[in-house]
């Protein structure tokens, strides 16, 4: 009878739980390549992002000529044109790919034009 006292005891009140502590020792980290060690408590200690990474893409055409090399002339200023723009934009190093794109030649009868698919991508800060 007693120790079945003992048993109803113990299973009201819970028995001690005993926690490991976790030990690590600075010996214990593998160093071989790069090594980062993070600690973090609660959401605050999660970074904020400041910055975001926005792509696009844009037409790049250059003018109909009946003279192919005048059109092709006519793509590469418009490329540039665009380029000259973008940078324009380009305050505190925000442009990080900048590209015409592949030039795609199209014939009408007997009208030359140049035209690309020109990409880009920007940081744009979200919060100082």
């Amino acid at each position: 009878m007693r120790n079945f006292s003992l048993l109803v005891f113990l299973a009201l009140t819970g028995t001690p739980s005993f926690a490991q502590k976790a030990q690590m020792k600075i010996e214990d980290i593998k160093a071989d390549g790069d090594t980062t060690i993070t600690v973090r408590k609660g959401e605050k200690a999660l970074p904020e992002k400041n910055y975001e990474i926005i792509s696009g893409t844009d037409e790049i055409s250059g003018d109909e000529e009946f003279d192919s090399k005048r059109a092709l002339t006519s793509w590469k200023e418009a490329c540039d044109t665009w380029k000259k723009e973008i940078r324009e934009l380009n305050t505190d190093n925000r442009v990080l790919v900048i590209s015409c794109g592949a030039k795609k030649k199209t014939t009408d009868g007997t009208k030359t034009t140049y035209t690309s698919s020109a990409h880009y991508k920007i940081r744009v800060k979200m919060r100082d």
